[in-house]
Parts: C-alpha cells; structure tokens; sequence
C-alpha cells in the first residue's frame, strides 16, 4: 500500500514529505497512457459548484510528501496565488487537512502538530534497558549502542537554526524548517504545507455530464517514481461529481479494472501499479461507471467560509 514517489537530485533536489492520502486512498495506483474521455475538449476551469473550501467527510490525515517544483504542481507556496491565499491558508486548526479550490488551480493544505523531546535518546535505565520517548514524540537526539547496550555515538535528528526548526534526512539533507516553540523539554512544531496543482497542459478537466467531470492530471505533477522521468507519459485520472447538497463526491477505478482489456501490465507481488492503455469515450466512461468499475472513495463536504 505504499506509495512511490521521485527524490529530485543534485539542483533539483527538493527537501519534502508528503504524501498526499487526499488523492491516494487507493492501495493501488492507476496509470492510464492518456487523458479520458478522448472526446471531450480540455477545461481549464473549475465550474463554479466545485470553487470554495472542501474537507473530507471523515476526516484523515494528510501525511507528507515529496513533488517536483515545475511549475505545474508541487509542495510549496506558489508566489502567483500565495498573496491572495495567506488568509485562507492561515485560517487552518492543528491537525487538519483540506482542499482550497479555485477557478484555476486547487491548493491540498495540511496542518499538522509535531512533538520532539529535546536530549539524548533512547536513554538507560538502571537495568541496562533501553527507554524510548513517549508515543507520538520525537528526539532531537539520538544515541546509538552496540550490541552490549554501550553508547557509541550520539547523532542529532534536527537543527535549529534561528527560529526554524530543520529535520534531517539520512543525515546528507534539510527538510524544509518549521516555525517552532520550547517549552521545557518539549518541542512543539506546527507544520502548514501546500500542494498546488494547476490547470493547464498537465491537468485539466473533461466533462462526463453536467454534474460529473474527469480531472485528468500528468504523473510528473504528482512526483511519482518512474526512475528520471519516464512517468511523465502516464495520467491518473479522478472524477469529481457535483451533488447539489454542499457535498463532492470523488470516484476511482477500483480492483475490477484490472479485468479490462486495456489494462496491459499488471502489479507483482512487489508493485501495486496497474498501466492501462485505453481510449475511452464519454459514453464508455459512463457505462464503466455504471457496470462498477469506478468507486466513490472520498466524499467532500463545503467548509464555512
């Protein structure tokens, strides 16, 4: 059920996180060669029903995730749109996650709390155990032993540079730094971040009918692994249903695709990518999501403003 995302290198290196289960409830990820229906223009819009802010019915977590910055898409603040969406963003409580849907772009937003005790561990007890931090918190530092429970070295797991804090990646990289507060010897981190897709050529939308639209959106804005690059042919397709009671429906294929006989490769036992290589029609679509090849895994609820 894990999800495979790319790490830039070298000047493209981008220090993140997320993954996004907002967009990836699925175990399984499907790859389609091109954008459906194919008889559909592009739309570069959100209709008018899908503007405004959004949170999943039953709330989850949104948890990091790592994106390219290309322009199109990508796990930062956008400087076009971040002016007019300071006030929007920042409206966020602790812990929660939740769509920003404009005319042409949406923003994933998370805000999520972090807790690091500040010293040395695992420490020793006078029974020569090991003793962790309490569930849910962090180390600021981290002492390592040797198979006699011996310390041998002592490695810091964040930095503190001014007032940001920095967490540090397989000891080589920066994450990005955090506004943080101390109080005693807890370290309270509260993380905003923001996912921007835009529309354009690597997401767009096609229309299915007036209430149902397929938001088309190139794997490269998604940062998913394809080994430099080679993802960015393939789409992921979600369709977005308009439901008229302050609610949006989103819907997937679900395991029942991969009997179609445009599903060419199928995942192993070590893989849960399923690449299709079809040619829908708007009718085709409609009648595959009638017949049950497509499920509604996330409903979306109005916020207040």
């Amino acid at each position: 059920m894990k999800k495979r995302y790319r790490k830039l290198s070298g000047s493209g290196l981008f220090n993140v996180m997320i993954i996004i289960s907002f967009l990836f409830t699925s175990c399984d990820s499907y790859n389609f060669s091109g954008p459906q229906p194919y008889d559909k223009e592009k739309i570069y819009q959100f209709p008018d029903a899908f503007l405004g802010r959004w949170k999943e019915k039953d709330t989850v977590k949104v948890s990091e995730v790592n994106a390219p910055v290309g322009g199109k898409g990508g796990d930062h603040f956008n400087l076009n749109h971040d002016q007019q969406n300071k006030k929007t963003v920042g409206k966020a409580d602790e812990d929660s996650a939740f769509y920003c849907i404009y005319r042409n772009y949406l923003i994933l937003v998370n805000v999520e709390k972090e807790q690091i005790l500040t010293g040395a561990w695992p420490k020793l007890n006078n029974k020569n155990e090991l003793v962790y931090p309490a569930q849910g918190f962090g180390r600021l530092y981290e002492i390592q032993y040797d198979s006699l429970n011996r310390p041998v070295d002592t490695v810091s797991k964040y930095i503190i540079s001014g007032n940001k804090i920095y967490k540090k990646e397989s000891d080589h990289f920066l994450l990005r730094g955090y506004d943080y507060t101390r109080e005693k010897d807890t370290i309270t981190i509260l993380k905003k971040d923001s996912f921007y897709i835009d529309l354009g050529q690597n997401a767009f939308l096609r229309k299915l009918t007036e209430n149902l639209y397929v938001l088309n959106i190139n794997n490269r804005v998604l940062g998913l692994d394809g080994g430099g690059g080679e993802m960015n042919q393939w789409w992921t397709l979600y369709v977005l249903e308009i439901t008229g009671d302050g609610k949006k429906n989103r819907w997937q294929c679900n395991n029942k695709a991969s009997e179609l006989p445009c599903m060419f490769f199928d995942r192993t036992s070590q893989s849960d990518q399923l690449y299709f290589d079809c040619r829908w029609s708007t009718a085709e679509m409609l009648r595959l999501m009638k017949e049950g090849y497509f499920e509604k895994n996330q409903v979306l609820e109005k916020m207040d403003k």
